[in-house]
């Protein structure tokens, strides 16, 4: 056949040298040189390979229910076959089939991998929509190995309304948006030449699997990650997603603990989707999500909780896993409840290195593997302060954390594959001065250290706690100086010292190394000769004109400015009390124009922010704002200079009580 394969294709490059020659092949032909295709010796002289990876079922285990094309597992499986070839032929040249039709078997029961009762017959994805509609006692399940979806049903001897009348249990395994995207994942995780199909048609007049090919290779589309997420009781969690220049359908993937799922939304453009992630998943889902937007946009996730802690938290996604994220803030004081989330959004596991750097000087480094396309939870609180391997994050015996006890308390987590890691963070009803607080806040880590971070928004009037918290990952002492200006200008300057692998906290309250109190408003420039990082919590007890509010938000240092920025779904409906604050570093006075898109049309505000100061915008204030009543209200922020805004936001409402904080990202001018 390889003989014949090197005539052929040199026979097709002599007759034009644009056309190519593919080889159909086998899912295990790269396993061994002993079959018709030696992949080794077919590559100098082919264009392209077709894995047909599928079928697999009776290669694995002709007496059992199984994948028709399973990821992982198995004898054979895609994770594999992809491996394989790629030691015997360039990435260039290998293309992923993938099956638009599953395998179903009569069986013994409805256990996973039940023992046969029958050959296989195949399904297409049509016929399987249709299976949906019709089948008795439906059971639907994901196996968590092949990383596909199965359902069991029973068959009726007569009158079967699918028709079968097979008089047993029967059992299907096939591929869905989910299963079908995480392929996806491995072809462009492994820079393939791409995927193919087998075979056009077999999934009918439905559109879903077209939407998840689209959302893996279509170019223009924009993704955002979230590593945390919880449907439990008393925590309500959405997500809104905005693109301002076009509509479009977009992709949710949520990583569970056990499994994952793909989620379609329509977007209208110019307009705020909210999805319910809780309808998504269900109840007492420990959950990350990729959002995958068809062009241009952003996502938001808000998460209201009312348990033993009563708050919110906002984060705006980050638009890519790395392998370095860094939390300058953190305590496992009995006040507080820490926590890391990381989500693994790769076809295989990743190994994960938590570096943790104390205030007084400890540096206890855990290890810990995070499996293929899921999230873990670690405890930071629970564990102690020595080095452990293999470390358990969560449930009995936790101890990739460092324990309780520790003020302060950094992290640096590194992994061997890219993931997305954040950090939530709650507040155990501990009094700071002003009152009891049980809120929480969440913020994604720095992907790196750096000499400057900049933070908007602050304030030190009476009720109010803002801090700095300054992370040192080097092995040198940072010289760190602090610049703070207020709304009228005037600048302050505070220096100290940040020993290696340390970490410090400023109070911005206290004279100390802050500025004091009764500043109503405050930005603060963090310059160092060191590479560090910094963030900036704050905690308040506040009555804004609509009840009081005891809430905590928290925001890591950004370390540029921009022009034009977007924040998706801010509130300015009863009960919401929602800013903007922006800060003008620079020598020349910024002219900005905020657009707040009302659902009765656009709201233009415009105003001047004066060179070396910060100013504050009341959104629910009709004079600079879009005024009172209005959300979900998206807002777009364009300035002739370069600055920096944040939109924080305080609700007494009781549906979304506490307190939020984000940093707009950055738009696209239509």
């Amino acid at each position: 056949f390889t003989t014949f394969m090197t005539k052929l294709s040199a026979a097709v490059h002599t007759e034009s040298s644009g056309w190519q020659v593919s080889v159909d092949t086998y899912s295990g032909s790269a396993s061994w040189d002993g079959g018709i295709f030696k992949v080794g010796d077919l590559a100098p002289v082919v264009d392209a390979f077709f894995i047909m990876a599928y079928d697999m079922a009776s290669g694995n285990n002709s007496q059992q229910a199984g994948p028709n094309a399973p990821l992982n597992g198995w004898t054979y499986n895609d994770t594999n076959s992809v491996q394989q070839y790629l030691t015997k032929a360039p990435a260039s040249k290998v293309i992923l089939g993938v099956p638009y039709y599953g395998r179903k078997w009569s069986t013994r029961g409805t256990a996973p991998n039940d023992f046969v009762t029958s050959g296989s017959q195949a399904d297409t994805y049509d016929s399987i929509l249709s299976e949906l509609s019709c089948a008795q006692q439906l059971r639907h399940s994901w196996d968590p190995v092949g990383q596909v979806p199965w359902m069991s049903w029973w068959s009726p001897q007569t009158n079967d309304p699918c028709g079968g009348n097979y008089g047993s249990w029967r059992e299907l395994y096939y591929d869905d948006p989910t299963s079908l995207g995480l392929k996806y994942d491995l072809v462009n995780a492994s820079n393939l030449r791409g995927t193919g199909i087998w075979a056009l048609g077999y999934d009918g007049a439905s559109k879903d699997l077209w939407r998840i090919l689209s959302a893996r290779f279509t170019g223009g589309s924009t993704q955002f990650y979230f590593a945390e997420g919880f449907t439990g009781g008393g925590f309500t969690e959405t997500l809104s997603l905005l693109m301002p220049n076009q509509g479009g359908v977009a992709t949710i993937d949520y990583y569970l603990t056990d499994r994952t799922l793909t989620q379609s939304a329509t977007l209208t453009a110019g307009k705020v989707t909210t999805v319910d992630v809780n309808a998504a998943v269900g109840a007492n889902k420990e959950v990350s999500a990729r959002v995958t937007l068809p062009g241009p946009g952003m996502a938001q996730r808000d998460i209201h909780f009312n348990t033993n802690w009563v708050g919110s938290t906002r984060v705006v996604g980050v638009t890519s896993p790395a392998t370095e994220w860094n939390f300058a803030e953190g305590s496992t004081d009995p006040a507080f409840s820490e926590f890391l989330t990381l989500q693994n959004p790769n076809p295989t596991p990743t190994a994960v290195e938590l570096d943790y750097f104390t205030d007084r000087g400890d540096h206890p480094v855990k290890t810990l593997t995070v499996p293929a396309n899921s999230r873990a939870t670690v405890i930071v609180f629970l564990g102690d302060l020595s080095n452990k391997t293999n470390c358990i994050p969560s449930a009995a015996g936790a101890n990739c954390g460092v324990g309780r006890g520790l003020l302060g308390v950094s992290v640096r987590v590194k992994s061997a594959l890219p993931i997305v890691a954040e950090r939530p963070f709650y507040v155990n009803g501990h009094d700071f001065g002003a009152g009891p607080i049980r809120d929480g806040h969440d913020a994604f880590g720095a992907t790196a250290a750096a000499t400057q971070w900049n933070f908007a928004e602050g304030t030190t009037l009476p009720g109010f706690y803002e801090y700095l918290t300054l992370q040192n990952p080097g092995s040198t002492a940072a010289s760190v100086q602090l610049t703070y200006v207020d709304f009228v200008g005037r600048a302050t300057v505070k220096s100290l010292t940040v020993d290696a692998h340390s970490r410090s906290t400023v109070l911005v309250f206290d004279s100390t190394n802050g500025v004091g109190r009764n500043v109503q408003g405050v930005s603060v420039q963090v310059n160092s000769n060191q590479p560090i990082l910094a963030e900036r919590p704050m905690y308040m007890v506040w009555n804004f004109g609509t009840g009081t509010v005891a809430g905590a938000n928290v925001i890591v240092g950004a370390r540029t400015f921009g022009q034009l920025v977007e924040f998706p779904a801010a509130s300015t409906l009863n009960g919401d009390n929602a800013y903007l604050t922006v800060q003008n570093a620079g020598g020349v006075p910024a002219h900005v124009t905020a657009t707040y898109y009302a659902a009765s049309g656009p709201i233009v505000k415009t105003l001047v922010v004066p060179a070396g100061t910060r100013h504050t915008i009341l959104v629910f204030n009709a004079t600079e704002g879009a005024g009172p009543g209005y959300g979900p209200l998206p807002i777009l922020v364009d300035s002739d200079q370069p600055v920096l805004i944040e939109s924080p936001s305080y609700s007494s409402n009781p549906s979304t009580y506490g307190a939020v904080d984000t940093v707009g990202y950055p738009a696209v001018r239509s």
